[in-house]
């Protein structure tokens, strides 16, 4: 039995590195796609370049990607938690399937903002970045990249309008 024991706690290890080393592969991706998108919106306001129409199509298509990729990453980061959830519960557990008592959490388990739980969890500072988190609803780092991206994409909707009304 001893064995099995053994398997989930490193089963638990590796997943947990998986999910850190993907919040870092979202990071790079958001870092890419924030720093190409930005360049480019810039080049597309110098009034010495003719092509804001065509940056406005990349911009765009860049955008949708960049949608895209940061949906994709962070249905899987949900996906990876709770996998990581479900082997907490399992390890947690006794052969019978009672839950045990100990206040230990899996990796990456944070409280809703608000909650009696985080309450308990995080002292209140105030502050504006409490009053943010509350205020949006608790959105992470997995949540703001889709955010931004749509943004972006409406922002160079526009600048593309924008450059061909001024034709």
């Amino acid at each position: 039995m001893a064995y099995i024991e053994d398997f989930l706690v490193e089963d638990f290890k590796i997943k947990s590195d998986y999910l850190t080393n993907h919040f870092s592969r979202m990071l790079t991706r958001f870092n890419f796609f924030l720093t190409i998108g930005s360049a480019l919106f810039l080049l597309s306001m110098d009034q010495a370049f003719d092509h804001a129409i065509f940056l406005s199509v990349l911009g765009t298509i860049l955008s949708a990607l960049w949608f895209f990729f940061a949906a994709s990453d962070n249905y899987n980061a949900d996906v990876y938690r709770k996998q990581i959830l479900d082997l907490h519960k399992v390890i947690m557990s006794d052969a019978s399937g009672n839950a045990d008592s100990r206040p230990l959490r899996h990796v990456g388990y944070t409280p809703r903002w608000g909650s009696a739980e985080s309450e308990a969890v995080v002292e209140d500072k105030g502050g504006i970045a409490r009053w943010l988190t509350r205020k949006y609803f608790g959105l992470g780092a997995t949540e703001v990249p889709p955010i931004i991206a749509f943004f972006f994409g409406a922002i160079w909707i526009a600048r593309g309008a924008y450059a061909a009304l001024c034709q």
